[in-house]
């Protein structure tokens, strides 16, 4: 990989805003079963942002040490976010590849790499696993007490400094060198790329039940009517222009599975192209999306963004 631009870190954009709120303390419990069972959501939110370490095993070199602030982590070129909720099975995996990947590529361009895991208030050993990962890329720590993807993806955003920023799903369903076609697009100026399994030559493995089939064709049908000339809005795989997308973040309200809609339905009212890069998908078992519960508030946050965008204010420059 070439890219256009220099390969040496950019300039250090103002600190994004701390998103941190100290959570009130909940009541003692008297009994012994509830007292664990707050411990362990505990540990899973509140306590996850007073630890926020990297891993074990990171480089020397490679950013904060325990018990440091990793809203405050150092400036790299590329941060890549993992949303993850009760991902105790196939987070490892997905940390393993990523660390990986990221390390090979560091190696290769010169280019500096953190991954971000944001655990949205697991109850399993999501945030343990993510302090366990090893490899000579740093990997973060960060709670996100607000439920849903959304939120947790906005939560990893604000905190990133990086030149370039994005997200993947924590279960690898889009492969990491996915990454080798998307970097050198952002490199020579596009502000957004992101994966997709309907665009050109994409193709997928899949196994999802015909509700999940169903659900997804309906809601794709929803998206478009926002985002007409986006073919997959989403595949859990989107890289961004560092200061481009944190300057929509505040106007960014939806926290479930949506979240994918609004974002890019704001970078396009902003004038920024969104750039789809065709994917081989593969549907990994263990999904805690719902097709029922998380389609129906899909759907409707979809509605609810296409009556919004009709408000939003015209972006600033345009035509009066």
């Amino acid at each position: 990989m070439t890219p256009s631009q220099p390969l040496t870190p950019a300039a250090e954009p103002a600190a994004a805003p701390d998103l941190h709120e100290t959570p009130e303390r909940t009541p003692a419990v008297p009994r012994a079963h509830e007292v664990e069972a707050f411990r362990a959501l505990a540990r899973a939110n509140a306590t996850i942002d007073a630890l926020a370490r990297p891993s074990a095993g990171q480089h020397p070199d490679g950013g904060l040490h325990g018990g440091a602030d990793a809203t405050d982590r150092p400036v790299v070129d590329l941060e890549v976010v993992v949303p993850a909720y009760d991902e105790e099975h196939r987070l490892p995996a997905t940390l393993a590849a990523a660390v990986e990947h990221l390390s090979a590529l560091t190696a290769r361009t010169g280019l500096s790499a953190a991954v971000v895991v944001v655990d949205n208030g697991s109850v399993d050993r999501t945030s343990d696993l993510a302090s366990a990962a090893r490899g000579d890329v740093p990997v973060y720590l960060l709670g996100c007490r607000q439920r849903g993807k959304g939120s947790a993806v906005r939560r990893g955003f604000a905190t990133s400094r990086a030149r370039w920023v994005g997200f993947m799903d924590a279960d690898l369903a889009t492969p990491m060198d996915t990454l080798d076609r998307v970097l050198p697009l952002l490199a020579d100026g596009a502000p957004v790329v992101i994966a997709s399994r309907n665009a050109g030559e994409a193709d997928r493995v899949v196994k999802q039940s015909s509700l999940r089939r169903l659900g997804g064709s309906v809601f794709r049908l929803a998206a478009r009517s926002i985002l007409p000339d986006v073919a997959d809005s989403q595949c859990g795989f989107k890289f961004f222009d560092g200061r481009t997308v944190r300057a929509v973040l505040d106007d960014c309200t939806i926290d479930g599975f949506s979240f994918d809609v609004e974002l890019l339905a704001r970078l396009r009212w902003a004038g920024h192209p969104v750039v789809e890069v065709p994917v081989l998908w593969t549907d990994v078992p263990g999904s805690t999306f719902s097709p029922v519960r998380d389609g129906v508030r899909s759907f409707s946050d979809t509605v609810r963004i296409h009556r919004a965008a009709r408000r939003w204010p015209a972006p600033a420059g345009s035509p009066a």
